[in-house]
Order: structure tokens, then sequence, then C-alpha cells
């Protein structure tokens, strides 16, 4: 069982439970950076409260804590849910890797790994299991014609401003965060869609521009992040 995605006027839920308060206050700063609302639990036990009174649609797990450790805050979390779990621990020795794994964490991560790159993680894993922004593939030129055609207001008539895409969706909010996102990232500045370069596809070999995956427009500054 898993909340559903959230709607284009929500936001993903997200719940840290870190013991170290001022890393606490950095995760959760950088996540709320992204457009995500974040929930903080300093203890295992706090943690399964706030799990079972709102379930998040990601948790961010750290191991070594007072009390019930995140290992066994991780078992009982599952047992009720299959949102993704990603733990974090000072160590990624063979062996907690393992036991982490096994009991149901999707992720293992390391707690002195870059923030924005445990960003990444946290973004991968809500785009796996939630699919915010399923790929899709870039129209041709004729068929952008043939819909922009299609789509012509008749003369005289009022004009409106097309909505968004429903792809650019979360990632068109994180693209407009002051935090840099992942390394490897794309942005289209037309409507603001942001994500892996990979789904920035050319329409022919000859053709040398990258175009959106989501506003089918050819990219105006890519940006390489």
């Amino acid at each position: 069982m898993k909340p559903s995605a959230p709607k284009s006027a929500q936001k993903f839920q997200v719940l840290v439970v870190e013991d170290d308060m001022g890393r606490a206050h950095s995760l959760l700063s950088n996540l709320m950076a992204l457009n995500m609302e974040c929930r903080h639990a300093p203890n295992g036990a706090l943690a399964l409260a706030a799990f079972c009174e709102q379930m998040p649609h990601l948790v961010l797990l750290d191991v070594m804590m007072p009390g019930i450790d995140g290992y066994e805050v991780c078992t009982q979390m599952r047992a009720m849910s299959t949102v993704p779990i990603l733990l974090m621990n000072e160590s990624m020795s063979d062996d907690n890797v393992m036991r982490g794994l096994k009991i149901g964490a999707d992720d293992y991560l390391v707690k002195s790994m870059n923030e924005q790159v445990l960003s990444a993680h946290v973004i991968a894993w809500l785009r796996r299991v939630y699919q915010y922004d399923r790929e899709e593939t870039p129209a041709s030129p004729l068929e952008r014609v043939r819909a922009a055609a299609a789509n012509a207001p008749a003369a005289n008539a009022p004009t409106s401003q097309p909505s968004p895409h429903p792809a650019a969706g979360l990632s068109s909010e994180m693209a407009r965060t002051q935090i840099n996102p992942p390394a490897g990232w794309l942005r289209c500045e037309g409507c603001g869609y942001m994500g892996p370069r990979a789904k920035f596809q050319q329409t022919a070999p000859a053709d040398k521009r990258l175009f959106c995956p989501a506003c089918h427009s050819p990219l105006r500054t890519s940006h390489a992040l």
C-alpha cells in the first residue's frame, strides 16, 4: 500500500527520520527547496507514529538512532506499506547494506554523500514509483506543425494561454528552485521541464538540436547540470 501521486496543486510528502538536528535541518531545507512537503521525526518511535498518522510518499531513514534503530523502523514500516524507504548510515559495509536491503529498504545511502546527489536519489525514487515525469517520444517537426495548426484559434476568436503539459508537473517546479539539480540533467527554458539528458532526444541523426519531451520544442537554452 502506498499513497497516490500528488495532483498538480499538491506536493510530495517526505518523512525525514534523523536524530542529528543539524543534519535534519539541512536535509529538510534541500527537500523543501525542491517543492516537497517534509515532516521530521528525531527518533524511531516518533517516526512510526508520524508514518501511521499520515503515510508519506517516501522515507529518508537514519539507521543509527537511540531506542528503536533504523533497521527495526524500516521493518515495521515495510510491513505496512510499499513506499520507498531510503536508509542513511555512516557505514557502507557489505553486511550493513545487505541487512538493510533484506529487510525491505529500497536504497542505502552513506550520510556523508553530497546533498545534491542525495536529492537526486529521492527524485529518482519518486519518478520510479509515482512516475511523475513519464518518458514520452518527442513529436516530429511535421507532427508539431500539424498539432499547432489543429490548435490554432479561429480568426477574431479570443486567445488564451496554453495550459502546461502534464509531464512538466513536478519537474517544472523543481527546475524553478534555487537548488541546482543533479549532474547530467537538462532543463527546457520554454516549459520549465527538467529531467535526465537522455530524455531530450534528437528527431533525426542530422538534426543537432535536442527536443523537450514535455512540450516537444527545441531547447532554447540547454543547462548542462
